[in-house]
């Protein structure tokens, strides 16, 4: 009877020794597309490029990895800015995936 009811808690530790490490490495990827929006946003004001409006999609490599990303760029009501929405998948994930991360960053024009 011990050795049994010893089996099970051991078979629940295990269990969710599992789930925290692949909620770690969730996480993980999470933070990592974050940043990578951030550094997708910070490139764009540091350009000093007044985008188009669009869909603008690229690569970028962060922590050994291939990231994804796609940022559509809209107006806004004032015509002198605009706004980038950014989201980031891990890879060569479907467009249709819900991505890691989303950022959504605003973009004055240029002074010439």
């Amino acid at each position: 009877m011990a050795l049994s009811v010893l089996a099970i808690a051991l078979g629940v530790m295990v269990a969710a020794g599992g789930r925290q490490a692949e909620n770690a490495a969730y996480l993980r990827d999470r933070v990592l597309a974050h940043w990578v929006a951030m550094n997708v946003a910070t490139t764009q004001q540091a350009m000093k490029n007044w985008p188009e409006t669009g869909t603008i999609e690229g690569r970028e490599q962060m922590a050994e990895r291939e990231w994804s990303w796609s940022m559509v760029v809209s107006q806004t009501p004032e015509a002198t800015i605009r706004r980038l929405v950014i989201s980031v998948r891990l890879g060569k994930e479907k467009k249709e995936a819900t991505p890691l991360a989303r950022l959504e960053s605003y973009l004055g024009q240029p002074r010439p």
